[in-house]
Formats: C-alpha cells, sequence, structure tokens
C-alpha cells in the first residue's frame, strides 16, 4: 500500500467486516493494520475497481470484491464501495460500504451509480480499432460511435502536435502513429466511468520502432468525452494518474 496518498492523520472506518463493523483505524499505521485484517480473513482476496463517482474531495469508488474462505475453501465475490474524502490531495478519511446505493447516499451524490452505458461505448470503439489490426481505415466500428466533429488531442504525449479533428484527422494521426513501429500492440487494462459524459481508459502498449530490434512497453492514460451516444472527444495522457487527475480525481 502506497503510504503516500494518505494524510498521516486518516481515519478509516470499517462497516463491512462482521468482527469490525464500526471500528475505526486511525493513522497510516492503523490503516495498515486494517488493510492486514483483511488480507489475513481470506486465502486470497481481489478487489477490482469499477467505478468512480464524484470529483473534487469527495469521491466513491465502487469496486468487486472476490475472495476464498482459508478453512472452507469456499469462494465468493460482492460488491464493495468506499466512501472518500480528500484534502490537499491527500486522503484524509474514508469508509467501506457493501452497498454501493449507502456509499452514495453517504457522500451525497447521485442517487443511483452511473449506468456504464458510456464504458461500453468506449470499449466497442477500442475493440474496433483492435479488430482492425490497428488500421485506421479499416476503423468502422469506431467511426460509427464518434462525432462527425470528434477531437483527438496528443498534445499532452506530444507538445508539437495538433489536435486533430474528425475522420480525416483521425485517421491521419493514428497513421503517423503506426507508420513509427514495425509491430505494435495494444491491451485495455482499465475503463473507468468517471462522470456521466467520461471514461478514463487505461492501455498498455507494446511495440518494435522501425530501425530498432528493442521492444519498449508503456502503459498510458486517456480521457473520452461522450456525448449523446457519440464520442465527441478523446485526449491521451501520459499514464493513469495524469489521465485522472485531469478527469477531476486522484489517482
Amino acid at each position: 500500500m502506497d503510504e503516500s496518498f494518505f494524510d498521516p492523520e486518516v481515519a478509516y472506518e470499517d462497516t463491512v467486516l462482521p468482527d469490525h463493523a464500526g471500528e475505526v483505524y486511525r493513522g497510516r499505521e492503523g490503516v495498515n493494520r486494517a488493510a492486514k485484517r483483511w488480507i489475513e480473513g481470506s486465502e486470497w482476496l481481489l478487489i477490482e475497481l469499477e467505478q468512480i463517482v464524484g470529483a473534487g474531495d469527495r469521491l466513491v469508488s465502487i469496486h468487486r470484491l472476490r475472495s476464498k474462505a482459508p478453512h472452507t475453501g469456499i469462494e465468493f465475490e460482492t460488491p464493495l464501495a468506499y466512501v472518500w474524502t480528500l484534502r490537499d490531495r491527500k486522503v484524509i478519511h474514508f469508509q467501506s460500504f457493501i452497498d454501493p446505493q449507502r456509499a452514495l447516499e453517504a457522500a451525497g451524490l447521485s442517487e443511483k451509480p452511473m449506468s456504464g452505458e458510456n464504458v461500453e461505448i468506449v470499449r466497442r470503439a477500442l475493440d474496433g480499432f483492435l479488430s482492425a489490426g490497428y488500421d485506421p481505415r479499416k476503423g468502422e466500428d469506431f467511426f460509427e460511435l464518434a462525432d462527425p466533429d470528434i477531437q483527438y488531442d496528443i498534445s499532452r504525449t506530444n507538445p508539437e502536435t495538433q489536435v486533430f479533428r474528425g475522420r480525416d484527422g483521425i485517421i491521419e494521426a493514428l497513421e503517423q502513429w503506426i507508420g513509427t513501429w514495425d509491430a505494435y500492440e495494444a491491451e485495455p487494462l482499465e475503463l473507468i466511468e468517471v462522470a456521466p459524459d467520461r471514461v478514463v481508459t487505461v492501455i498498455r502498449e507494446r511495440g518494435r520502432l522501425k530501425g530498432s530490434d528493442a521492444w519498449v512497453e508503456h502503459t498510458r492514460g486517456a480521457v473520452w468525452t461522450i456525448k449523446d451516444q457519440r464520442i465527441t472527444r478523446f485526449e491521451e495522457h501520459q499514464d493513469r494518474a495524469k489521465a485522472l487527475e485531469a478527469a477531476g480525481l486522484v489517482a
């Protein structure tokens, strides 16, 4: 656990574990002690992020928890949510909930979590390019989901580059990009709905540049904007943290 994200006086309220419900853990040492109790209670434990709701200093993260009981060997899964309060980009308080709806209500946010429809739109758009072998002229599945005036902004990863606009601009930008590689592949790692109109993606890229025998690998973030079920803009960022920050969140 990266303690640098937590204020030294952070407080964590556990309302999930039956024998610790209502207990408050204080300070970074307390947070580590709580995490150890969670881990010790399982043969293995996996918590996957599904969604982030909110912005600024109050956030709700919604997860899927999967675990295996150490003595019975029974595997189970359940929703899990946290309400996070931040100050000066540090977590000063967080609380766990089994019911995401209760977490949203506790945070004073939307009565219902976002539908996930925009995540599916972005997933289909990415799949469109992957299935086309990264050839933008074969990416019809992508362009069916894109607004005619879509903007593609890579200025944060290449300051000398313009913002590309429309179908022709997208094709130009991607042909320039793919043209620098002898081999290239990409794997989506995360799709996070961060607002009713925005999705953050995290993608691992791997390839071999022209004239080189060495393979390079990089994980890049991006912020996608969707309006009326069409992608109107996507902007690339150097990494996951910068993409989340651009979307108004803290990584």
